[in-house]
């Protein structure tokens, strides 16, 4: 046998002996995200509703047992990860892996603006996802690329519950490959700001406990109606 076969069987081994938790959180609240502005890597940091709802969810996760905890470069991710980390006496790991999708040329635009200027861009979005390449940004087959090397590092390292802060577009890519479905399953994967997702990795496989939990942010909701943007 070939020694890269030999790594690769002692690799999928280990991991099959591993048993853990991923808890996958998306970030507070920002006010890009309220005014429905698509953010990408533009570094905007959390407004007065998002730093509150950070204590909420770290108090939600303070029956956890979390041994570490990853986090994007963006502030409005490390002053969500901050919080947590403090709850078990952690320092947050940054990985430039887990930073938001390049919305390229839609950066810093309002919603309804991206709508007007890239109307059948913006509609093949919706429809067809996997194959939307942004002008000057990414597709979301480049972020699963990255975030797929990032969370096989991050299990080979980890055998103990685990916290990563990420975006929206990331999460539903991780949960995506973590479920065995194709980018083309993106919009169904529903991810509101504040969001917590916890995925059990047990003999070789990803299991779902819980998907876009925001119990915890039920004070913070203006309307019943939650908003995936």
């Amino acid at each position: 046998m070939c020694l890269l076969c030999v790594l690769r069987v002692s690799v999928v081994r280990f991991f099959n002996n591993l048993i853990m938790k991923i808890i996958l959180i998306r970030h507070g609240q920002t006010g890009y995200n309220k005014e429905k502005i698509f953010r990408g890597k533009i570094d905007v940091p959390l407004d007065s509703t998002g730093i509150l709802q950070t204590k909420a969810i770290a108090e939600k996760l303070s029956s956890y047992n979390i041994k570490a905890i990853y986090s994007s470069p963006l502030k409005r991710a490390l002053e969500t990860s901050t919080p947590i980390a403090a709850t078990f006496n952690l320092d947050v790991e940054i990985d430039d892996k887990f930073v938001d999708f390049d919305f390229g040329e839609w950066q810093g635009l309002g919603l309804e603006e991206v709508q007007k200027k890239f109307p059948d861009l913006y509609c093949k979005w919706l429809k067809e996802p996997h194959l939307v390449k942004i002008p000057n940004g990414e597709s979301l087959g480049l972020v699963r690329e990255r975030v797929t090397e990032v969370i096989n590092r991050i299990i080979e390292k980890n055998q103990d519950t685990t916290a990563i802060v990420s975006h929206r577009v990331i999460n539903k890519v991780i949960i995506c490959a973590m479920l065995s479905l194709d980018n083309s399953h993106f919009w169904q994967i529903k991810q509101d700001v504040g969001a917590i997702n916890v995925i059990e990795y047990k003999k070789g496989m990803f299991i779902v406990v819980s998907l876009n939990d925001t119990c915890h942010l039920e004070k913070f909701k203006q309307n019943k109606k939650s908003e995936d943007f």
